[in-house]
């Protein structure tokens, strides 16, 4: 260095922050000098066995925890348990209402809809115990629960090792270990890390509390609450003392150094609540669900004598397949659709076909827009049965909706666009079909009314519409109650199924 520059420090002051580090180190070396704990020998940077005792004898304290709750960070029942320790015992029955078990009871003796709405009152008031202050209770315990597995997480064993290499882990009784001094710098990482836990340490929070429902988690006493209690002041006094943090300054030559502690900022009141009201949600669902697949299979028994009608060809669960890679719904109306055309088949060109032209072609009406209104419900149907042909043979592999499907889904792997094409190809199909079952239900409505309209007027004896009623009786060979009572109730039958899956 040259006269003017050192001239020029000298003048601006260029080495006074390293002159200040310096002094606040040497104060440093001399305040851990007089310190009562023996840690550290700043001369040499050498840490004592004292260091490693002080840490044994925490291991000591903490091992058995460290084994019970090895796994409860992660635990979800652990959060329950906090969370519903806070709840009376009024608070608690009202609680029992949401468990899947209560719910499938009540709805034995209930009707579902009055049963769901009873049940999101009850969530309401339920979440109305939660206000402000409770909550912050409730993630206070978290955070210390959150603080005392820092501590148990703490690699005690893994530091020890460095002070005794023969040191065998957690044998408290049967091996006394020799701790040798060592480099500081080899245990540098493990002091910064326990630095950042000391923090978070608080003299008057609740640990009695939690330990009760550590207790209760595991069935057994956690740690012994004495040696915890005087452990709590050893570390409050090591923070205070800012031992270890002016070990860690002196350490690294830097002092200014400062830690960075991590508290849990998780709230698990607002997750539990929200899976509490999902899972009521879900149990609904899911008896709603099964008394609507049960009133799909009754009534499909009723009218085709088997819960499964399958009639389609290629609109059908197989012909899904070739989509399932895609990650794609596919034909979505499958079960409807097969029914509806079970129907038609059935009954339509059956038991249908016997009234309408009894009606139509035997009938003399009052008014011919009635006979005219019967007929063309009944061709609407035949031409509802014609496009579900036209719409399942254009799928099959050899149609030319059925090809453009297939090579969609090969091109699909490597182009986006394809992939677009298809998904907009078998929306569009699932439309026609939707559509076909919707208008199958509206034209049986009016054909429904007609037939059930004819019905009344015959068994009142009345001829308000029709004026051979006895012509009728002697075609029909005197059944045509039975018959028209038989149709109607199909039809009415056919209806409700439908519905089932348009709702």
């Amino acid at each position: 260095m040259g006269l003017f520059q050192r001239l020029a420090e000298l003048f601006s002051g260029g080495n006074e922050s390293e002159r200040k580090k310096k002094r606040l180190l040497k104060d440093i070396g001399k305040q851990l000098s007089k310190q009562k704990n023996k840690f550290y020998k700043p001369q040499g940077k050498e840490v004592l066995p004292g260091l490693a005792k002080f840490f044994y004898n925490m291991y000591r304290i903490v091992s058995s925890a460290q084994i019970l709750l090895e796994n409860a960070k992660s635990s979800g029942v652990l959060k329950v348990i906090i969370i519903e320790s806070f709840l009376s015992d009024e608070q608690k029955e009202l609680l029992a209402e949401f468990s899947e078990e209560s719910i499938q009871q009540r709805a034995e003796k209930e009707d579902v809809k009055e049963l769901s709405s009873a049940l999101k009152e009850h969530i309401i008031t339920f979440f109305s115990y939660f206000n402000t202050e409770r909550i912050t209770k409730i993630n206070g315990t978290y955070r210390l629960f959150h603080v005392f597995m820092q501590i148990l997480n703490f690699d005690y064993y893994f530091m020890l090792k460095k002070f005794d290499s023969n040191m065998p882990e957690r044998n408290f009784t049967g091996y006394t270990p020799s701790f040798d001094v060592i480099n500081a710098k080899y245990i540098l990482d493990d002091m910064k890390d326990f630095l950042e836990i000391l923090p978070l340490l608080e003299t008057d929070a609740d640990w009695d509390g939690l330990f009760d429902i550590l207790k209760s988690f595991k069935s057994a006493e956690i740690i012994s609450r004495n040696d915890w209690k005087k452990l709590l002041r050893v570390l409050i006094n090591l923070r205070n003392s800012e031992n270890l943090l002016l070990t860690v300054r002196h350490l690294t030559d830097d002092p200014y150094y400062k830690t960075a502690s991590h508290p849990s900022k998780e709230n698990i009141v607002e997750d539990y609540l929200q899976k509490i009201k999902t899972q009521t949600e879900l149990a609904i669902q899911k008896i709603s669900q099964s008394r609507r697949t049960s009133k799909i299979d009754s009534l499909a028994k009723i009218l085709f004598g088997t819960d499964a009608a399958q009639r389609m060809q290629n609109y059908t669960d197989k012909g899904n397949i070739l989509f399932s890679k895609k990650m794609l719904s596919g034909y979505t109306y499958i079960a409807p659709v097969n029914y509806l055309k079970a129907f038609l088949l059935d009954y339509a060109k059956g038991g249908i076909k016997e009234i309408v032209d009894l009606f139509v072609i035997k009938a003399q009406w009052a008014v011919d827009i009635d006979s005219t209104q019967l007929s063309e419900a009944y061709h609407q149907l035949l031409r509802i049965s014609d496009d579900l042909k036209i719409l399942d043979d254009s799928l099959a592999e050899e149609a030319e909706t059925g090809i453009k499907l297939k090579t969609l889904v090969i091109k699909s792997d490597k182009d986006p666009n394809s992939f677009s094409v298809l998904k907009k190809l078998i929306g569009e199909i699932n439309d026609k079909a939707l559509r076909l079952v919707r208008d199958s239900g509206q034209i049986l409505v009016g054909l429904a009314k007609n037939i059930k309209s004819l019905l009344d007027e015959y068994n009142r004896h009345g001829k308000e519409t029709v004026v051979n009623w006895k012509e009728l009786e002697t075609a029909a060979d005197n059944k045509i109650s039975e018959k028209l009572s038989a149709v109607y109730k199909k039809i009415y039958y056919f209806i409700q199924l439908i519905q089932l899956f348009l709702k």
